[in-house]
């Protein structure tokens, strides 16, 4: 049987989403939390309140595993292209900074990755 290339593996080998084997560390920095603006294209406009404060407890007991993904603004300023819960749930567990991969998308691809985080809702 023929194995599959990049069915099965997540949407990060279909879409190229970060993971910790393809980080680039040039890329990678430790940015202020209050120079990160969200993106008002996010397609998600709701955040569940509860979930939100597990994850920061999550975040104050662990830190952030994953790295939000940001685009650079004028002024080091950066928007937001995926990662937004995580932006917030860090923001209410008193994170100073965050680590970010900052990327530099075409409108498409950054569409991409930001519906890509949306959690799908099975009828």
């Amino acid at each position: 049987m023929a194995q599959r290339k990049a069915l099965g593996r997540g949407l990060s080998a279909l879409l190229g989403t970060p993971t910790p084997e393809t980080v680039d560390s040039e890329r990678l920095r430790e940015i202020d939390i209050d120079r990160i603006v969200p993106n008002t294209q996010q397609p998600r406009k709701h955040f569940n309140e509860d979930a939100l404060n597990e994850l920061a407890d999550s975040i104050r007991a662990h830190g952030l595993i994953q790295p939000v993904v940001v685009r650079a603004l004028p002024e080091n300023f950066y928007e937001l292209i995926a990662g937004e819960r995580r932006w917030r749930a860090a923001q209410r567990a008193g994170l100073m900074r965050l680590p970010a991969l900052v990327r530099e998308p075409d409108g498409d691809s950054s569409l991409e990755i930001e519906v890509a985080q949306v959690p799908q809702r099975l009828p």
